[in-house]
């Protein structure tokens, strides 16, 4: 944590998905990075173990701050800049609900990170209907529902904000046994285009970012099944993907969030409409 500062300090950023992988290493750097933030998840278990993992950060940071007063460095952290919301983003009560708390906490909402998501492991013809509205509820639905509720938001606060879609190199690249999330993920891209589309007179940015093969639980359970499908070990099965990663490594969720801070700063303030691939050069269009 910490290195470039993006000028988000005083921000309020709202991370859906922020129990685990992607949206816990974002939840993290938009600590350090000075923004209040608020995180959601549909388990309850995995939100509240976010919680004190990122109540830790937060008293670390506290600490850090106090350390530097003397040198009239920033870093003073309030615990309050932080809390978490039990939600299921597809539902619209729920959603109505997540965003009236984090308003009635922080007054307003400059950042909306729309990481939530989910997947099943199936060819198309062994993909049950409820596989496919699971998938479609959460990963196109919820962002639907999120974002417009954000968006109400910020034109009515007149805020310019940021709207970032979390969306995935499936969503342009076909793979097999995900169907629904290609799908899924491909209609958040589309979305994003006219979003960004419509709320650019409001002076909101609305981008999407492409991950690739990202070292999140997502993953291993997507390895667990093509080893079992293979009959290969789970270990083969990431040595393969490895070997379609250009840039040599597996990619981290710090890598995913390196790319949403900047997007969500002032840096990329002219940028809209866009799908940043952040593959190690898997995806390149």
């Amino acid at each position: 944590m910490g290195g470039m500062r993006y000028g988000l300090e005083g921000k309020v950023a709202l991370v859906t998905g922020g129990s685990r992988g992607i949206g816990l290493a974002l939840a993290r750097e938009l600590l350090a990075q000075g923004a209040k933030v608020a995180v959601c998840a549909r388990k309850p278990e995995g939100l509240e173990a976010a919680r004190r993992e990122l109540e830790a950060v937060t008293r670390k940071l506290e600490e850090a701050g106090g350390a530097a007063e003397s040198e009239g460095d920033r870093g003073d952290r309030d615990p309050g800049d932080l809390m978490a919301v039990q939600a299921h983003i597809a539902e619209e009560d729920q959603v109505e609900r997540l965003f009236e708390a984090v308003l009635d906490r922080f007054g307003r909402l400059d950042i909306l990170v729309n990481n939530a998501g989910t997947g099943v492991n199936k060819l198309v013809i062994e993909t049950e209907e409820q596989d496919w509205d699971l998938v479609m509820s959460v990963n196109a639905k919820g962002v639907f529902l999120c974002s417009r509720a954000v968006a109400r938001e910020m034109i009515r606060l007149q805020t310019r904000g940021k709207i970032i879609n979390i969306s995935s190199q499936a969503g342009k690249t076909g793979a097999l046994y995900q169907g629904a999330y290609c799908a899924s993920k491909a209609a958040v891209l589309l979305f994003t285009q006219v979003l960004a589309l419509e709320l650019a007179r409001f002076g909101i940015n609305v981008n999407a970012v492409c991950p690739g093969v990202v070292d999140t639980p997502l993953l291993d359970a997507l390895c667990e099944d093509l080893a079992r499908r293979s009959k290969k070990s789970v270990e083969d099965v990431k040595k393969a993907l490895l070997r379609r990663v250009p840039l040599g490594r597996m990619e981290t969720p710090e890598d995913v969030a390196k790319v949403v801070l900047f997007l969500a700063s002032e840096d990329a303030g002219y940028m809209t409409g866009q799908a940043i691939n952040v593959t190690g050069g898997m995806e390149r269009h």
